[in-house]
């Protein structure tokens, strides 16, 4: 199954990045640690490595330098020999909505799914009260004492 290439958060406020140059041309054999392509972030310009390994295959459609894209866009492919890549194939094996990725928001309410079937509080339930049959520090009738640990 290809292995999609998408554009890395590199940083915690990073939503676009600026498509550099591709440091391997379509159809090069990668290998984990091979530096894939360039990106151009608002702080700098960052090398990008893979992880796995495969053929490179670029779409023709595929990312220019100097374009602007969002966190996530899909810039290429890693496939086995033999394998074709998603943007190669033929109308009656075009991949289906079921083959596709789940969003963000699907995969979080599925989770809260799981979550409300099981019994476990969710993001959108009330929130958690304390438990008044449990004691609490002050109730144990000690006093709380701080410091150096002896």
């Amino acid at each position: 199954m290809a292995i999609e290439i998408l554009l890395p958060r590199l940083g915690w406020t990073m939503e676009e990045g600026v498509f550099v140059e591709w440091l391997k041309q379509d159809g090069d054999l990668v290998e984990p640690g091979d530096l894939l392509f360039l990106i151009e972030s608002d702080k700098a310009t960052n090398e990008v490595e893979t992880f796995e390994h495969g053929i490179l295959r670029i779409a023709p459609d595929g990312p220019q330098p100097g374009s602007t894209l969002p966190v996530g866009a899909v810039l290429g492919y890693l496939v086995q020999p033999g394998e074709r890549a998603p943007f190669e194939t033929t109308d009656e094996r075009r991949p289906t909505n079921d083959d596709r990725r789940p969003t963000i928001d699907e995969r979080r309410t599925t989770i809260d799914d799981r979550r409300t079937a099981n019994g476990i509080p969710t993001s959108n339930s009330q929130p958690l009260t304390p438990n008044p049959q449990l004691p609490t520090p002050n109730s144990w009738g000690r006093r709380v004492r701080s410091g150096p640990i002896r």
